[in-house]
C-alpha cells in the first residue's frame, strides 16, 4: 500500500522525489480502474480477498476437481486479475501445495 504522506527528508534531490510522486500516481491510476478497487486497499478487504482466493482454490480445484483454467476465468469475471495471480499455472501450483500438506 502506498503511503499518502511523503517524508521529504529521506530524498536527497528533487529528481528522486518527482520520480517517486510520478510512480505513486501511475500506480494509483492503474489500481483504481474498477469501482471496487479501493476495497482491496484496506486491511479487511485484503484479508477477505486472500480468504476468497485460497478458499476458492481449495474448494473448487482441490475438493470438486474443477480445472484451474475455469477458476482463472471465474476470478477474471470478478475482475481480480489486477489484484491476484489468477493464471492457470499459478492456480495449479497452489493446488499442489494444498495437496502436499
Amino acid at each position: 500500500m502506498i503511503s499518502e504522506t511523503i517524508d521529504c527528508s529521506t530524498f536527497h534531490n528533487s529528481e528522486i522525489l518527482l520520480n517517486y510522486v510520478y510512480t505513486c500516481r501511475l500506480i494509483r491510476k492503474k489500481r483504481d480502474i474498477y469501482p471496487e478497487s479501493h476495497l482491496w486497499e484496506t486491511k479487511e478487504g485484503s484479508e477477505w480477498l486472500r480468504l476468497l482466493y485460497f478458499g476458492a482454490i481449495l474448494f473448487f480445484v482441490v475438493h470438486l476437481g474443477i480445472g484451474a483454467k475455469k477458476l482463472s476465468i471465474f476470478f477474471k469475471f470478478l475482475r481480480l486479475d489486477k489484484r491476484i495471480a489468477i493464471s492457470p499455472s499459478v492456480i495449479k501450483k497452489m493446488r499442489l501445495k494444498f495437496l502436499s500438506y
